[in-house]
């Protein structure tokens, strides 16, 4: 938010018009063989402009056209961005997979965010909690760690650390070290296709991985997954994409079928969807339970908290909770 003239301003969400003016901010082509484009849109008249960053597939002497894969918003007086803003409806919907956690009361102390984009989801996230103390981010790209510092405030800090590197391997590391509070995987591109998913790449989307990301978490700690069916050569539905349903069907199996929790947000305004789940009991160490851990309390208060995300994130689509069966 900006203090203006004595009242507290906040950007409201950019819809395209005829208005609507873009600048070119920077393109490059990076050294996977696609484009990154970012650009400033905004209104005759606003005080906030919206900056989006795009990757493009290069074909020949032509980029292809494709969605927005990062976005925050910009002072126009100022050119600064609005930390701990996000203007994506499914980065709020990853956000509340926090309120998931069974130590919702407690703000996260370990976090890592697979995937930096122009880091608007690691920037809410070291904004809102100033007492995490470690949030990891890997991303595989060199150029898009630059593209974020210089363009959407993404700052090295004694509490964000940006590994460029692996997000598999990463996962697997953090399994032999500290447990994390919460996993938030955002990977993957409208760029290629591979089993009928943009996002997440297949790598992630296999048992094994989502096995490795559930043992990741300390018990009770939280799992947010972003899927976005494919966009090449056309786009995909949601309720049409079998691999989303595919990998929605192994997630629930992997996080309820231990004794935790899954669910999915989808969200109207994209075809997004969020994959959430929590770590249970089933593969940790049996210790003394309360009443509020039996199973029937555990379901109430997720169908509560589902019913608080869907406010708080401005998630205009259904939830759909999966049971362990």
């Amino acid at each position: 938010a900006l203090e203006r003239g004595g009242e507290l301003q906040s950007p409201k969400p950019l819809r395209l018009t005829t208005r609507t003016s873009k600048r070119l901010v920077e393109r490059r082509r990076s050294r996977h063989g696609y484009e990154i484009v970012v650009e400033d849109m905004h209104e005759s008249g606003a005080v906030f402009a919206c900056r989006t960053l795009h990757f493009h597939l290069i074909r020949g002497d032509s980029a292809s056209q494709a969605v927005v894969e990062s976005a925050a918003h910009v002072c126009m007086a100022s050119g600064s961005i609005v930390i701990g803003d996000l203007a994506l409806d499914y980065h709020r919907a990853m956000l509340c997979a926090l309120a998931f956690r069974s130590h919702v009361l407690q703000a996260p102390r370990r976090v890592a965010v697979l995937g930096l984009g122009g880091a608007s989801l690691v920037n809410a996230i070291a904004y809102l909690f100033p007492s995490c103390n470690t949030i990891d981010v890997v991303e595989h790209d060199a150029d898009v760690v630059d593209i974020a510092t210089r363009h959407f405030g993404a700052r090295l800090s004694p509490r964000v650390h940006i590994i460029i590197g692996d997000a598999r391997e990463y996962i697997r590391s953090t399994q032999r070290g500290a447990l994390l509070d919460a996993l938030f995987v955002d990977v993957g591109s409208s760029l290629t296709v591979t089993a009928g998913l943009s996002a997440p790449p297949p790598s992630l989307t296999v048992a094994d991985a989502l096995r490795d990301m559930r043992s990741s978490v300390r018990v009770g700690g939280v799992v947010a997954v972003n899927v976005l069916p494919a966009r090449q050569p056309r786009a995909v539905p949601l309720d049409d994409s079998p691999a989303a349903a595919q990998l929605a069907s192994r997630f629930a199996r992997e996080f309820a079928g231990s004794g935790g929790a899954a669910c999915m947000l989808t969200i109207s305004s994209d075809d997004n969807a969020i994959l959430i789940g929590t770590r249970g009991t089933g593969d940790a160490p049996k210790t003394r339970s309360s009443s509020s851990d039996n199973p029937a309390s555990l379901a109430s208060r997720r169908r509560h908290l589902a019913s608080t995300c869907n406010a708080i994130a401005a998630v205009r689509g259904p939830m759909d909770l999966f049971s362990p069966d």
